[in-house]
C-alpha cells in the first residue's frame, strides 16, 4: 500500500497555526470518510423516516394487528439484510488486510445497534449498504492506485465484483480492468488500448503493453490522490463538528485548489478561527480572528488573548481526532498567545453562524460567497 499525504505539520499555536501534510496511509482516511457519508446518510434517512413516521401515525394504530404482523416480517427481512451486509464487509475487511491494514475497514464500518427494534435495524442495514458500496470503490482506487496493484492489474475489481461485469478479457481489456471502476477513461487511453488490440506484430504488442500499463497506473496514482484530497476535507470538517464546533461548509476541493474555512463554538462571541489551504494541500494555517463592524476600535484586548489561548488548549482534541481518521498533525512552528495580534476582519466579510449549539453536528453556517480580506 503506498504511502499518500495524509498529516500536516503544524506551526504557530495560540497564535496563528500553519500545517503541512506529510506522507502517511491512504486506507484509514479513505474509509474513514467512506464512514461519515454513511452516517450522513443514515442520518438524513432518519430524519425522513420520522417525518413520514408522523404522518401516518394514526392510520397505523387504526391497523395495529395489520401493522404488528407485517412489522415481524419485516424485522425478519431486515435481519436477513444486515446479515448479509456484515458478510459483505467481511470480504472487503479480507481485501483491506490483503492492502496492509486490516485494521482500517473495521474501525471505520457502523456499528450494530444493541436493540433489535426495526427503525434502528432498518438505519444500521442503510448505512451498512451505503458504506459497503462506497468502501469497496475506495478500496479498488486505493488498489489501483498502488504499486502492488501494476503487478497484478484487475485482480481486486474481479475480486470484488460480478463475473459479469468483468471486462472482456483482451489484451487491454485485462489492464483496464485495473481503473474499470473509475469510470470512462481518456481518449488518450482509449487510442492507446484501442491499437494495442489490433496489433499483430509481437514486438509492437510488447511495447504497447508496457506503454499502456505505464499510463494506466498514473491514472491511477492521480485518481488515488484525488479520492484522499477529498477524503481529508470531509474527515477535516466532521471531526470539528463532532468536538463541537459550527464549521463553515468545507469544499470537497479544499485540499486541491486551496481556499478557506471558517469555525468557531457558539459562545466565542466576536472570535473564530480560519483554517487556510494552500493549493495542493500541503500547507494549511489556522489563525484566531475577531470579527469587527465598522468604526469599531482595533486595539488588542484581555480577550484576544483569551481566545488564543482557549484555542491553543482546546487544539490537541482535534489533534487526536483526526488522527484516528488517518489524518496526522505535525507541530513545526509555535507562537505563544499575542506574539502576532488577533486578526481583525471586517463582520461582513465572514460567515453567519448560528448562535446555538443545537443541530452542531450538522453544518450550522450558512455558505457565503465573499473576497477575502
Amino acid at each position: 500500500m503506498p504511502s499518500a499525504v495524509t498529516s500536516l505539520y503544524l506551526a504557530n499555536m495560540s497564535g496563528p497555526i500553519t500545517v503541512i501534510l506529510s506522507p502517511g496511509q491512504a486506507l484509514p482516511v479513505l474509509l474513514a470518510a467512506s464512514a461519515i457519508r454513511a452516517a450522513r446518510a443514515m442520518h438524513q434517512a432518519q430524519i425522513r423516516a420520522n417525518e413520514l413516521q408522523a404522518v401516518h401515525e394514526q392510520g397505523r394504530l387504526a391497523n395495529s394487528q395489520l401493522q404488528a404482523g407485517a412489522h415481524g416480517q419485516g424485522l425478519a427481512a431486515l435481519q436477513k439484510q444486515a446479515d448479509a451486509a456484515e458478510e459483505r464487509l467481511t470480504r472487503l475487511a479480507e481485501l483491506s488486510q490483503r492492502m496492509g491494514d486490516g485494521q482500517a475497514l473495521q474501525l471505520a464500518r457502523p456499528v450494530r445497534p444493541e436493540g433489535s427494534d426495526y427503525h434502528s435495524l432498518a438505519s444500521y442495514v442503510r448505512a451498512m449498504e451505503a458504506f459497503a458500496v462506497d468502501a469497496q470503490n475506495l478500496l479498488m482506487t486505493a488498489w489501483a492506485g498502488s504499486s502492488g496493484g501494476d503487478g497484478d492489474p484487475g485482480a481486486l475489481a474481479l475480486w470484488a465484483v460480478p463475473a459479469s461485469d468483468a471486462v472482456e478479457p483482451t489484451a487491454s481489456g485485462r489492464l483496464l480492468q485495473r481503473i474499470a471502476h473509475l469510470g470512462s477513461v481518456s481518449e488518450e487511453l482509449r487510442a492507446l488500448a484501442t491499437e494495442l488490440d489490433s496489433t499483430l506484430d509481437g514486438t509492437r504488442a510488447e511495447l504497447l503493453t508496457s506503454e499502456l500499463r505505464r499510463r494506466i497506473q498514473l491514472y491511477a496514482e492521480q485518481a488515488l490522490h484525488e479520492e484522499v484530497q477529498k477524503a481529508q476535507a470531509l474527515v477535516v470538517e466532521q471531526s470539528l463538528q463532532d468536538l463541537g464546533y459550527q464549521v463553515e461548509e468545507i469544499e470537497s476541493t479544499l485540499f486541491v485548489e486551496g481556499g478557506v474555512a471558517h469555525f468557531r463554538k457558539s459562545h466565542w462571541g466576536d472570535y473564530m478561527v480560519r483554517m487556510r489551504v494552500a493549493e495542493g494541500g500541503r500547507s494549511v494555517n489556522f489563525n484566531v480572528l475577531r470579527a469587527m463592524d465598522a468604526g469599531q476600535a482595533e486595539e488588542p484586548s484581555v480577550q484576544d488573548h483569551l481566545a488564543e489561548d482557549r484555542w491553543c488548549a482546546e487544539f490537541p482534541a482535534l489533534l487526536k481526532a483526526l488522527a484516528a481518521r488517518g489524518v496526522h498533525l505535525e507541530v513545526t512552528r509555535r507562537l505563544e498567545a499575542g506574539e502576532l495580534p488577533v486578526q481583525r476582519v471586517a463582520r461582513d466579510r465572514l460567515p453567519r453562524f448560528a448562535e446555538s449549539e443545537a443541530g452542531i453536528s450538522v453544518s450550522t453556517v450558512q455558505p457565503l460567497a465573499r473576497p477575502l480580506p
